[in-house]
């Protein structure tokens, strides 16, 4: 139907319109709709600037809501942890009439061992740890246990002393330990090394949350002083692909089992109670117990060269390392595993590369190239490679591409070429991965992020120099170019 041009004038007869009523000219009713709208803005306006720019949230529980108050808390503390939005989670007062109630964080306090409490629904406001006292040397050992077959108990046991030294006049102490992770509180002890004397533990809580072990101390500390916190523990080796966990390849149709870790980010308080966060650097001195002889030939590994073993009872052996440097928890590494290697000397440090003992003639290539990048990086920074040895090792079902480990890089087991089945891009991925994981040897391991949300960094240097080193050596993969290409296309 067309629509007609018709006058609605005011001053037109009433009876020319069909009838009584209320009629409004189109200019009138245009100003009238103008008004109406700045009428409207007018009132937002006020409301807006009423409130003198205080942010206010509406906790209580509706009828239906979007989302539950405690959901939108964590959407709070996700951007407080970005660095921004801290004002917006002091809104919603705990008031009662206001707010869903949700339960305290569950606390363990006299069970012999840490159990995994409820799940509760409050986010705390801070996940740092309290620092009352700062580590600066761990005397850890651990016993995987891998042995067995398919039907062995696949789990581990250990013991950590951890020198500290007093940051406040505190009478608690905050470790992070994973809720798998059993400790056996009679065995705790905070010892005073300056005096040897030791100080009671009448009490310990755990918080679910934030992997909180808190050690309640019966008098305070002394701020300078150096404190000596030990610990026996246990724990199923993890089947996840993280903290300490167990791994399995297929040999004659066979399962032969590893124990190996993956630590970054955060999985170290997943296999020992410790301080686990970047910026709490620390030396280790790392034994590893391990089977010494029987069916297979079992080794272990971590981050520094072995300085001893001594056989143990029960056909056990205790590989003894050396201390490391300084270093985040997240870098460390131990694996028990009956791999083979090859090796070389570049540049002073011995360069190897692990896999299973039938795989070992496949490990040609990544050797070959991991020399050559090696080279490169120790000709372009200052200082030296710290370690003496650098080890890189093939794990069947490795969740990572790779993981820089300080001493000891863990692969997929794709960094094997095979000849005649593995393909050039096959060969180009080994050569760049390993390129990126040993640029983490200066860039994330030398120099470590202060916390997790600058764990992008660490990438970032390591992803320029992969490309650009491999560039370098190999001129005729373009990988400049083939790095801008694929940024582009992506």
């Amino acid at each position: 139907m067309a629509l007609q041009n018709t006058s609605l004038d005011s001053e037109s007869n009433s009876s020319d319109r069909g009838g009584s009523g209320c009629y409004v000219s189109a200019v009138h009713g245009f100003i009238l709709l103008l008004l109406a709208v700045a009428i409207s803005v007018g009132v937002g306006i006020l409301v807006h600037f009423s409130g003198g720019g205080e942010l206010v949230c509406e906790c209580g529980q509706s009828q239906t809501p979007a989302q539950s108050p405690e959901a939108l808390r964590q959407m709070c503390i996700d951007l407080v942890k970005d660095g921004t939005g801290e004002e917006i989670c002091d809104v919603c007062p705990a008031d009662p009439e206001r707010t869903t109630k949700t339960p305290a964080p569950e606390v363990t306090t006299t069970a012999t061992t840490i159990a995994p409490p409820a799940t509760t629904t409050e986010a705390p406001r801070d996940y740092r740890l309290p620092i009352t006292v700062r580590p600066y040397l761990y005397s850890l050992s651990l016993q995987p246990n891998i042995y067995g077959g398919d039907n062995g108990v696949f789990d581990f046991n250990g013991t950590v002393s951890i020198a500290t030294v007093a940051e406040e006049a505190a009478t608690t102490i905050t470790l992070h330990a994973h809720p798998t992770l059993n400790i056996d509180k009679a065995t705790i002890q905070v010892r005073d090394i300056n005096s040897t004397a030791s100080l009671t533990v009448p009490d310990t809580s755990y918080e679910s949350l934030r992997h909180f072990f808190v050690l309640r101390l019966s008098t305070p500390l002394t701020i300078g002083r150096h404190y000596e916190i030990s610990m026996s523990f246990s724990g199923p080796l993890s089947q996840d692909g993280v903290g300490l966990y167990l791994s399995v390849y297929q040999e004659d149709g066979r399962n032969v089992y590893l124990a190996t870790t993956q630590f970054e980010a955060p999985d170290a308080r997943k296999a020992f109670p410790c301080f686990d966060e970047p910026a709490l650097r620390a030396e280790f001195d790392i034994t590893l117990v391990r089977q010494d002889g029987g069916e297979r030939n079992y080794t272990s590994l971590a981050n520094t060269p072995r300085k001893s073993s001594t056989s143990l009872q029960n056909g056990m052996v205790a590989d003894v390392f050396e201390r490391t440097v300084m270093m985040p928890t997240y870098l460390l590494a131990f694996i028990v595993c009956d791999y083979e290697y090859v090796e070389d000397i570049v540049s002073n440090v011995q360069y190897r590369t692990w896999a299973m003992p039938k795989k070992l003639e496949y490990t040609e290539t990544a050797q070959r190239h991991g020399i050559a990048i090696f080279k490169r990086f120790t000709d372009y920074f200052t200082p030296a490679y710290v370690f003496s040895k650098l080890d890189n090792i093939a794990i069947p079902d490795f969740n990572a591409g790779a993981m820089e480990n300080w001493g000891l890089i863990t692969y997929r087991d794709t960094l094997l070429y095979e000849p005649g089945v593995s393909s050039a891009s096959d060969e180009n991925w080994i050569a760049e991965v390993i390129s990126h994981e040993i640029a983490h040897q200066w860039f994330g391991n030398l120099v470590s992020p202060l916390w997790w949300n600058w764990l992008w960094l660490n990438e970032a240097f390591a992803s320029f120099w992969d490309y650009h080193v491999v560039g370098e050596i190999y001129p005729s993969w373009r990988k400049l170019t083939g790095a801008v290409f694929y940024k582009v296309r992506n």
